[in-house]
């Protein structure tokens, strides 16, 4: 038993040792040597090719993580890069939405204002896409249509800075790898066969890929968290459950939330929601 404790106390220290070695020094360094027109188009070049060739089963939070303070440290020194920079296209916007941690992505979210304000994305795609994707991470319900692009960032408290806060970035990168070392307690894994589900749209419905077909809960000190993911994208960031009042289980990610989580009598996990969605079924694994 002495053991065993010891093995997992040293899983524990060289795990988080093993996700906070990040050289930020390096990277500021190697945005500071960028001089000439080459060293800029060099850079995006190399950020290019360092997001798009690690995508799907490749993906790494680290790596997402690299290259969005490498990013952030470039508009902090440089401003917004000019487009003649970056000859594969605008690569910014994706290196934010593929980062992996939602409070990150509100740290970094200047980067899509900055991004708008250059005309490296189109107004429509900074609130459908964009401004969507960081709501619909956070909440649960059907708000989001009801509500002005200023009212959902200043419910999200993103900073309107045109400078990004790099030390911010990082305490809350140790912070959520500290967590992630932490959740040694599974309390299930599941999995769905359903491919899709039907959404109210206009008069009618509409059918819609159901994005994660894997659901993992875990439980810390009386503190349960969930992350989902697929077969060809494995999000490895877990968000807060909030446990319904007078229930034993069923959760939200939020209070105003109208979608829960619960498991039912035979194990199986339900996500449902209140404004007429399909429910989604998720068998025990």
């Amino acid at each position: 038993m002495f053991l065993k404790v010891m093995l997992l106390v040293i899983f524990y220290l060289t795990g988080n040792a093993c996700y906070s070695q990040i050289d930020t020094l390096e990277l500021k360094n190697q945005v500071l040597s960028i001089k000439s027109n080459k060293d800029h188009i060099d850079f995006f070049k190399q950020i290019y090719r360092r997001d798009q060739g690690f995508r799907g089963n490749k993906a790494n939070i680290k790596l997402d993580l690299k290259n969005l303070i490498l990013v952030s440290h470039y508009i902090n020194e440089h401003a917004y890069p000019k487009a003649r920079f970056q000859p594969n296209g605008d690569i910014i916007p994706y290196v934010w939405i593929h980062n992996w941690i939602y409070e990150i992505d509100v740290i970094a979210f200047p980067l899509i204002e900055l991004a708008l304000q250059n005309k490296a994305i189109e107004f429509a795609d900074f609130r459908d896409y964009y401004l969507s994707a960081l709501y619909r991470s956070k909440y649960d319900n059907n708000r989001f249509d009801s509500l002005s692009n200023l009212e959902i960032m200043g419910i999200l408290k993103v900073p309107r800075d045109d400078k990004i806060d790099i030390s911010k970035i990082l305490d809350t990168y140790y912070e959520y790898q500290k967590l992630h070392n932490s959740l040694l307690e599974t309390v299930g894994l599941w999995a769905t066969k359903e491919s899709s589900r039907e959404v109210p749209f206009e008069d009618g419905f509409l059918k819609v890929k159901v994005e994660m077909n894997f659901i993992e809960i875990k439980e810390l000190n009386d503190d349960y968290y969930i992350r989902g993911y697929s077969e060809y994208w494995k999000e490895d960031t877990y968000k807060k459950l909030i446990k319904l009042n007078n229930s034993k289980n069923s959760f939200v990610k939020n209070s105003t939330d109208t979608c829960n989580y619960t498991v039912d009598d035979e194990e199986h996990l339900i996500y449902k929601c209140s404004h007429k969605e399909s429910e989604i079924k998720y068998y025990k694994q």
